[in-house]
């Protein structure tokens, strides 16, 4: 069971399901708008989900939960499935498209061919690798197959897929900002991001994802800093955020880097080493570890100082020159500047640096879809 809902096992028409018990949909899913969508939306099954699947594609061979219901950071709004169909199927899977997708009482399901799923499967897809990841009682029906089975994480396939998609999903957070000016789906990118290279970590070091929720704390970071400094579908906002969270996401992406590389010496029979090990180029751009003083407010900054819940009291360090901030300080700062956003001590940027292009490029190819830009829907995975 999850903080946001029962889940009991129960046996229908000789096959196992999960029966959402709709007695606390009052704690979880947005009230109907008449009583007769109340009823429908109670009277609606798991079997009734798996015969849409096999009346509109064909023979469901996979249901497994998946998204917010799976993570528990957030109440869910709906709970989201994602199904996989045999082949031949009924009708052509567009995966990632709204075709291949449909909504059914409470649920929201994402339909992939089996074909598809089993080699997005061997790309180390983190959608993919989650199913396989979950405890019994979020798998209605598991894909038998020996590929499935008998799968070994493939550390190189591995770090490319998850690199790309923490890359790509930064990118997002401020296309949906700036373009699509919603600020609250921009704040669950970046979280998305962070629980990319936690469940990438997990899956580098123990072949599976054996904590669901130990990314979660970003969720309350992450939303905290954008309610509490009001972000906004502005040009000088996505730099305050930048700047509060770049270095993190650096930080991430080297502590996945390094278990990957552990897990390498680990399978080549070398000593493991510790957990986390950076070039002397990388440790001079780390945030100093000293006691400091705030540039902008020139208050102390202990060094067990960092990011906290209260945003208020919260300590950032700038992704390349490393000088240590209060966020508060840094927003103003930032917001203050005409101009390029930088650093109030040294000038230097404040962004990330990394092939834009290319990561896009990169992760759309790596997804099968031939658009070019960040889409705006797409399947729900391991970032929903």
């Amino acid at each position: 069971s999850t903080s946001w809902h029962k889940l009991s096992c129960a046996s229908r028409v000789g096959r196992p399901v999960i029966a959402f018990h709709m007695e606390t949909a009052a704690d979880v899913l947005p009230a109907p708008a008449s009583g007769e969508e109340e009823k429908a939306v109670q009277e609606t099954t798991l079997d009734d989900v798996i015969a849409e699947v096999e009346r509109s594609w064909g023979s469901c061979a996979g249901l497994y939960f998946h998204g917010s219901t799976i993570f528990g950071n957030k109440k869910p709004t709906d709970i989201d499935l994602l199904a996989i169909v045999n082949e031949p199927t009924l009708k052509p899977v567009k995966v990632a498209t709204t075709d291949a997708q449909f909504t059914l009482g409470p649920y929201e399901v994402s339909v992939y061919s089996r074909s598809f799923w089993l080699r997005k499967l061997e790309e180390m897809d983190l959608t993919m690798l989650t199913c396989l990841s979950l405890p019994p009682e979020f798998v209605v029906r598991p894909l038998e197959d020996d590929r499935a089975r008998d799968l070994e994480i493939d550390l190189d396939k591995l770090s490319e897929a998850i690199i790309s998609y923490a890359e790509y999903t930064w990118l997002k957070a401020r296309r949906v900002l700036l373009r699509w000016e919603d600020p609250h789906k921009s704040s669950k990118n970046v979280y998305f991001v962070f629980r990319v290279l936690e469940l990438g970590r997990q899956l580098a070091e123990s072949g599976r994802i054996v904590d669901f929720m130990a990314a979660n704390h970003w969720w309350e970071h992450i939303h905290g800093a954008y309610e509490t400094l009001q972000i906004k579908p502005e040009q000088k906002d996505w730099d305050v955020v930048e700047a509060i969270l770049a270095g993190h996401f650096r930080d991430q992406v080297l502590r996945f880097q390094a278990s990957v590389e552990a897990a390498r010496r680990a399978a080549r029979g070398a000593a493991a080493g510790p957990d986390w090990k950076d070039d002397e180029e990388e440790q001079d751009n780390r945030p100093s570890t000293a006691d400091d003083h705030c540039p902008v407010c020139l208050d102390l900054i202990r060094s067990s100082e960092g990011l906290a819940e209260d945003v208020g009291s919260s300590v950032c360090g700038l992704v390349n020159c490393g000088h240590r901030l209060h966020v508060a300080c840094i927003a103003a700062s930032v917001r203050s500047i005409q101009g390029k956003a930088s650093c109030p001590m040294c000038r230097g940027s404040l962004r990330l640096v990394f092939d834009e292009d290319h990561a896009v490029a990169r992760e759309l190819e790596r997804r099968g879809i031939r658009e070019q830009g960040p889409r705006p829907g797409g399947s729900k995975g391991a970032g929903r």
